[in-house]
C-alpha cells in the first residue's frame, strides 16, 4: 500500500513539473512575440530575426499560431522579401477571419492582399484590401487602415491607367 502512495506521488509531482514546463515556454513564446511585436515597426530585421529563432515546435495552440504567422508575414513584408505563398500566413487567415479582434482581421486581409499582388492577382488582392477596409470604424489602427486604403488606390490606377 505505502509503494502505491508512493508511486502515486510521484506521478503527481511530475505531472506538475511537467505542467509548469510546458507553461514556462508557452510563456517564452509569448513574450518573443511581443517583443518581435514591439519592434516590428521601427526594426523589421530586428524583428524577423526574433521571429526566425522561435522554434516552429514550441508555437502551441492556434491562437499563438496565428499570431506566428501575421507577425513572421508582416515581418518578411517590412523587410521586402515579398512571398507568393500562403504558408506562412494560412493560420492567421484560418484563425483570425473567424476569431479575431477587427485590427487582427485587417491586418490579416491586408497582408494576405499583399500576397495576391506578389502572385500578380490583382483581383484577389482588391477583393483581401475590400474586406479589410470593411471593418473600418471597428478598427483602431488607424495607420494600416490607411496602408490598406492605399493599396486599394493603387490597384484601381494600375486598373485605369491609360498611358
Amino acid at each position: 500500500m505505502k509503494r502505491i502512495r508512493n508511486l502515486i506521488s510521484v506521478i503527481l509531482w511530475l505531472t506538475v513539473l511537467l505542467a509548469a514546463v510546458s507553461c514556462g515556454r508557452l510563456g517564452a513564446v509569448s513574450e518573443k512575440l511581443d517583443v518581435a511585436e514591439s519592434l516590428m515597426n521601427a526594426r523589421p530585421d530586428s524583428a524577423l530575426a526574433v521571429l526566425q529563432g522561435i522554434p516552429a515546435s514550441a508555437v502551441k495552440g492556434k491562437k499563438a499560431s496565428a499570431r506566428y504567422a501575421l507577425l513572421s508575414s508582416m515581418a518578411l513584408d517590412k523587410n521586402y522579401i515579398d512571398t507568393t505563398t500562403f504558408d506562412i500566413l494560412q493560420p492567421a487567415i484560418d484563425y483570425y477571419t473567424q476569431h479575431g479582434t477587427p485590427d487582427e482581421q485587417l491586418r490579416t486581409y491586408y497582408y494576405q492582399g499583399r500576397i495576391y499582388q506578389n502572385q500578380g492577382d490583382d483581383d484577389s488582392a482588391m477583393r483581401s484590401f475590400m474586406k479589410g477596409r470593411d471593418l473600418g470604424k471597428r478598427v483602431t489602427d488607424s495607420l494600416l487602415l490607411a496602408y490598406t486604403l492605399v493599396a486599394q488606390g493603387t490597384l484601381y490606377l494600375k486598373q485605369y491607367k491609360t498611358d
